[in-house]
C-alpha cells in the first residue's frame, strides 16, 4: 500500500504543479497561488494518511476535474495540457479511492516508512 501512496502523492504533486503553471500562464501569479492554495494544503494530510485529509482531498478536487473535463472538450489550444491534467487527476481519485479504503479496513497503513514498523 505504501507504492500506493507514493502514486497519490507524485500524481497530487504532478496535477498541482500543472494547474498553477496553466493558470499562472493564462490568468496570473496572484490568482495561481490562491487557486492551488487548496492543493498544495492538502499534501501533508494524504502522505500522512490521515483519513479525514484523504476524504475532504477527493471532495476538493472534484472542481478541479470538473474544470478539465470542460476545458479539454472546449478549449482547443490546450487540449493536451488538461487532458493531462484530467487523467492525472482520474488516476488520484482513484488513489485516493483505494487508500481510504485500506485505511478504513486496516485501521493504519502497514508498513508505512515513517512510523517505524518494518
Amino acid at each position: 500500500m505504501s507504492h500506493l501512496r507514493l502514486t497519490c502523492v507524485g500524481c497530487h504533486l504532478l496535477v498541482a504543479a500543472a494547474i498553477g503553471w496553466l493558470l499562472f500562464r493564462f490568468i496570473g501569479a496572484s490568482w495561481a497561488l490562491l487557486l492551488t492554495l487548496p492543493l498544495i494544503a492538502l499534501l501533508p494530510g494524504i502522505y500522512k494518511l490521515k483519513l479525514g485529509q484523504l476524504r475532504l482531498t477527493t471532495i476538493i478536487i472534484v472542481p478541479y476535474l470538473t474544470v478539465a473535463v470542460m476545458e479539454t472538450v472546449a478549449n482547443a489550444q490546450i487540449r493536451l495540457l488538461t487532458g493531462g491534467i484530467l487523467f492525472g487527476l482520474l488516476l488520484e481519485l482513484v488513489c485516493l479511492i483505494a487508500l481510504i479504503r485500506g485505511v478504513q479496513a486496516h485501521g493504519v497503513l502497514q508498513h508505512a516508512p515513517d512510523e517505524g514498523n518494518s
